[in-house]
C-alpha cells in the first residue's frame, strides 16, 4: 500500500513539473511573439513615440494656463462681489430700507452694525 502511495506521489509530482515547464514555455512563447510584432510593426513605435511628444506637449500648455485660471478666478471672485453689493442695494431699495452714500460704498445699511 505504502509502496502504491509513493509510486502515485512521484507520478504526480513529474506531471507537476511538466506542467510548470510548458506553462513557462508557452509565456516565454507570448514574450517572444510580442517582441516580434513590435519589431515587425514599426508603424506602431512611431505611433508611440508620437503620442508620447503630444502627452508632453499637452501637459506643458495645462500648466501654463493653470496660473493663469487661477488669476481669472481671482478677478472673478472680486467681481462677483461688487455685484453683490450692488444687488444688495436693489434689494435695500425695493424693502424701504434708508441707504446712505457709506452703506452703498460698504453694501451695508446701518442697521446690520448694530
Amino acid at each position: 500500500m505504502r509502496r502504491m502511495e509513493a509510486e502515485l506521489e512521484q507520478k504526480k509530482a513529474v506531471e507537476d513539473k511538466k506542467k510548470q515547464e510548458e506553462e513557462e514555455k508557452a509565456k516565454e512563447l507570448e514574450l517572444k511573439e510580442a517582441e516580434e510584432k513590435a519589431k515587425s510593426n514599426p508603424e506602431l513605435l512611431e505611433v508611440k513615440r508620437r503620442l508620447g511628444k503630444l502627452e508632453e506637449a499637452v501637459n506643458e500648455i495645462v500648466e501654463k494656463k493653470h496660473p493663469v485660471k487661477s488669476e481669472a478666478s481671482d478677478t472673478q471672485s472680486a467681481s462677483e462681489s461688487s455685484s453683490s453689493v450692488a444687488k444688495d442695494h436693489v434689494n435695500r431699495a425695493k424693502s424701504g430700507e434708508p441707504t446712505t452714500e457709506k452703506t452703498k460704498k460698504e453694501g451695508h445699511s446701518e442697521d446690520s452694525k448694530r
